[in-house]
Formats: C-alpha cells, sequence, structure tokens
C-alpha cells in the first residue's frame, strides 16, 4: 500500500505527442448549427481562423525556443500549427523528442530543463505565453474571420438564423 505522507508522483502526459488547443466559447456549437445550413464557406472561415490563431502562436514562440538553448532547439523543429475545423492545435514533441514537455514547463528533477512553472496562471515558457500575451489578437482573428463568413452566409445582413 502507498505510503499517504509521501508526495503522489506527477502523471506523465497521456501521449508522447503534446497535443495544446485554444479553446473558442460556443465555436462548437456555432459549427454544429452551420452545418445543418450546409454553410460550407463559413465552416471553411472557422477552419481559416483556427489555422491562424495556431500559426501565430507558432510563430511567437518558435523564434524564442530556438533561441533558449540546444534542448529547446531540438524541439521547436517539431512545433507545428495543425490544419482542423474543430479547434486550434498546436503540435509539440514526438515520440523521439519525448521530453518537450519539459522544455515548455520545466522540470524539478531534471537540470538540462528550466526549474518548473507549474500548471496555473504562469505556466510554460514559450507557447503559453505565447498564448497570454496574444489572446486580444487571436479573439480578433476569430472576430474578423467569422465576421467575414456570415457576411458572404447572410449578404442581406438578415439576424435571424
Amino acid at each position: 500500500m502507498a505510503d499517504p505522507a509521501k508526495p503522489k508522483k506527477p502523471k506523465p502526459p497521456p501521449a508522447l505527442t503534446g497535443r495544446g488547443s485554444i479553446e473558442v466559447e460556443g465555436l462548437k456549437k456555432l459549427r454544429a448549427r452551420l452545418k445543418k445550413f450546409d454553410e460550407v464557406e463559413t465552416l471553411a472561415a472557422i477552419k481559416a481562423a483556427n489555422v491562424e490563431a495556431g500559426q501565430l502562436l507558432v510563430d511567437v514562440a518558435k523564434p524564442q525556443m530556438i533561441s533558449a538553448g540546444p534542448v529547446s532547439r531540438k524541439i521547436a523543429k517539431t512545433l507545428k500549427s495543425t490544419n482542423l475545423v474543430g479547434s486550434a492545435k498546436v503540435n509539440l514533441g514526438s515520440s523521439n523528442l519525448p521530453f518537450a514537455w519539459g522544455v515548455e514547463f520545466g522540470a524539478k528533477q531534471f537540470p538540462q530543463f528550466k526549474p518548473w512553472r507549474g500548471n496555473g496562471e504562469g505556466a510554460g515558457y514559450f507557447l503559453f505565453p505565447a498564448l497570454r500575451e496574444n489572446s486580444q489578437e487571436i479573439i480578433d482573428i476569430y472576430t474578423r474571420k467569422l465576421d467575414e463568413a456570415l457576411r458572404l452566409t447572410f449578404p442581406g445582413g438578415s439576424s435571424t438564423i
């Protein structure tokens, strides 16, 4: 039986490839409603917004990772935005580079990484700070893309769906 006085060891990520996503409240519901109307242009605009938002994070974080040292430079090569309609996702790491999360979050035990930053508001060294610092620009990307698409979908300016 485990000793209750001993702190629990943190669980490793569920997969060796890190996947994080930008969640936009209400986007899933909007996509479902638009699918009913077969609004291909609007769904394409959502996908374009996801790709642009993910690429923004890559473009901000990657140069910082490259300049941070040899370990993070290896991981920077794996940083990629995916092309999805469901959400903006950025891939980090691979099965050949399982230490990606140490580069992003730091570590308590391993000296090749920066100090552990936790998993709260101040978490991360590259991607998470890029997300925090560019959140308004990400919101603007979604606003612009959806506005363009909805103008195509409803050219008369109708407010009823």
